[in-house]
């Protein structure tokens, strides 16, 4: 029997915030998935290179449930 499916949601941002903003961002959306370490689909957000390494040390920090990706220039 094959593996059951899950849903991801992304987000791309193309450059929309600021490393200010982005960080405040992960916070709110941490006390929205109420701290749940396990969610029923995958949630990914695709963030400008300039804040990838922010965002992946405030989400280790959170202990959130996310992965962090780059988004693409097409």
């Amino acid at each position: 029997m094959a593996a059951s499916r899950r849903f991801l949601i992304a987000g791309n941002w193309k450059l929309f915030k600021v490393r200010s903003e982005a960080t405040a961002f992960l916070e709110g959306l941490s006390k929205a998935l109420g701290g749940e370490a396990k969610q029923p689909v995958d949630i990914a957000l695709c963030a400008s290179f300039t804040l990838l390494d922010s965002m992946k040390q405030k989400r280790d920090a959170l202990n959130l449930p996310i992965w962090v990706a780059a988004q693409t220039m097409a």
